[in-house]
This record gives C-alpha cells, structure tokens and sequence, in this order.
C-alpha cells in the first residue's frame, strides 16, 4: 500500500494542514525567550497550524 505523506506532517508531527503563520525562528526562541514566552502565552501554540486572532473562523 503506499501512502501518501505530507511534508508539514514529517517536519511538525501535526495532521496535514494548510500552514496559516510561520514560525519563529530557533534563534528568536533562545536569544528573546522570555518574550517568546509572553507571545506564545497570548497567540498560542507556535505551530504551522495555529491561528492567530485575525484567522480564527
């Protein structure tokens, strides 16, 4: 059987979606994380697939 694979799957591990953001960079992460942090806390998740307030219906 062959199976098709989404290359969002095999870089996030999420269900394949239409991406709606882009993520933060490695570096944004560890060099502004406590600012990630707060931005993480208040938008959410930082996946591909996380909507943001403007996209959420």
């Amino acid at each position: 059987m062959n199976e098709r694979i989404c290359l969002i799957e095999l870089y996030t591990g999420e269900a394949c979606n239409i991406p709606v953001r882009f993520i933060y960079p490695a570096t944004e992460q560890s060099i502004n994380g406590a600012n990630y942090q707060a931005v993480v806390a208040s938008q959410g998740a930082g996946a591909l697939t996380t909507k943001l307030w403007f996209d959420v219906n």
